[in-house]
């Protein structure tokens, strides 16, 4: 699966869309500056590094960022119809934090999260497109995340703070103790941890499924991608490698 250089282009405009109707707080200005100062990045970048994951392509990240909002929107109204306590954060904590919880998979304010694997016998035999880039500091996808916001001048809520640094749930050890606390004092208090959770999961799943689907019968050996565009598609291998010319090729204005 892949997006052409149209649909990359439409959805980084859909996620400023976003921001612009969800968030009307103060950090509204100083996130779309976030934004719009990385756009490049931020529109081509890939939400995984293997092409049996979701969204291993460029544009997959918001692609899944898109996805994660929708469905939080909608498991808020569903959990508020059916009593869940949402007295603790309004809808636009929520979505702030749908927004950015991937924020990592960015990079920093320099450099790419992900880089076009060179090493040809992992692309066909593991489908590992991309690889960690090793110029950044090591951190994980949600403390880069915060990072980034912070580094932006933005502040968050400790709610906010909670539901980006456990958006990937018990599955990750570092979160396994907030999960299982025993003591409700320590026991995780907001519910939007648990939507903006859920809501990721969903998304990931759903994407994998539709991205295994679209491969149907291609489940036997991986093959590099090609270092072309066929049907308008962008090859995975050029994804960061040529982010700043495609971005602007998308972006350049028109007299």
């Amino acid at each position: 699966m892949g997006l052409s250089e149209q649909e990359i282009s439409d959805n980084y405009q859909k996620l400023i869309d976003i921001i612009e109707t969800y968030i009307s707080s103060e950090r509204k200005k100083k996130l779309i500056e976030l934004y719009e100062q990385i756009a490049d990045r931020v529109a081509t970048a890939p939400a995984s590094s293997i092409n049996t994951f979701h969204g291993c392509y460029p544009g997959g990240y918001v692609n899944h960022v898109l996805g994660v909002v929708d469905f939080s929107i909608k498991l808020y109204n569903l959990w508020k119809e059916n009593g869940a306590d949402v007295e603790d954060y309004q809808l636009e904590n929520l979505v702030f934090c749908a927004i950015n919880h991937d924020l990592g998979k960015v990079g920093d304010m320099e450099n790419d999260y992900y880089i076009p694997n060179t090493s040809d016998w992992h692309v066909k035999n593991q489908g590992r497109v991309y690889v960690d880039n090793p110029s950044l500091i090591n951190m994980s996808v949600p403390d880069r995340s915060i990072w980034m916001l912070q580094n932006a001048g933005i502040t968050i809520s400790q709610n906010e703070f909670m539901a980006i640094k456990l958006h990937d749930g018990p599955y990750v050890d570092e979160n396994k103790g907030y999960f299982s606390a025993f003591q409700e004092h320590r026991q995780i208090r907001s519910n939007m941890v648990f939507i903006l959770h859920y809501a990721d999961y969903m998304a990931c799943r759903i994407e994998y499924e539709k991205e295994r689907n679209n491969r149907g019968s291609q489940t036997g050996s991986i093959t590099k991608p090609k270092n072309q565009n066929t049907n308008n598609k962008l090859s995975e291998s050029t994804a960061s490698k040529n982010a700043s010319d495609l971005f602007a090729k998308m972006f350049e204005k028109k007299d």
